[in-house]
């Protein structure tokens, strides 16, 4: 199954339009509209490069781990720094984390890939149960600590509605939400 595109906002900015609407309404006279819309232009099909180059780099395939570069652009557009301590593996795993967050709907499946993204490879596998208002997220496999505060932040990224996470790693990662409006999570968790 193929990852769904990531949610990079900063990638979908429409720059011609945003330096159009950026012009103080005195200066948008025909002369000033057209010479802004050709410069943005130009600046807008580099990030379009950048945006098809991005998505054609596979984060699943841990040969990309042999392309720094490539990941660090991947870390720019997903706003995830990689950390001193992490080798590339690591940081391809949070980046492939962090990708699927940014897609997700808040679905069993979707915090499930999230987890299993940043679990090592051969680690204890992590499972997800879910009740009324607290979802259950187990993750044995992550013992780094920086990798653990990584997945702190993707899910409450992968679900939009959570209002309060507590984990403990050592036992049982609980999700906890505030109300029932929010706990069933528009009905993924029924």
């Amino acid at each position: 199954m193929p990852l769904p595109a990531p949610r990079v906002p900063e990638l979908e900015i429409d720059h011609v339009q945003a330096a159009i609407d950026a012009l103080p309404v005195a200066l948008r006279t025909p002369l000033i509209s057209a010479i802004v819309r050709v410069f943005a232009a130009r600046w807008q099909g580099i990030w379009d490069v950048q945006r098809v180059i991005l998505r054609a780099f596979d984060l699943t395939d841990p040969a990309s781990e042999q392309w720094p570069p490539a990941l660090l652009a991947w870390g720019d557009a997903l706003g995830v720094q990689w950390r001193k301590a992490w080798p590339a593996s690591t940081y391809r795993r949070v980046l492939l984390g962090a990708r699927i967050a940014r897609g997700s709907t808040g679905s069993r499946e979707e915090i499930l890939a999230v987890v299993r993204a940043l679990t090592p490879t051969g680690a204890a596998q992590p499972t997800v149960q879910a009740s009324p208002l607290t979802v259950w997220v187990h993750a044995p496999g992550i013992t780094d600590p920086d990798v653990q505060e990584a997945l702190r932040v993707l899910l409450l990224l992968a679900i939009p509605d959570v209002a309060d996470l507590a984990l403990d790693f050592a036992g049982e990662d609980v999700l906890k939400f505030d109300t029932i409006g929010l706990g069933l999570d528009q009905g993924h968790f029924a």
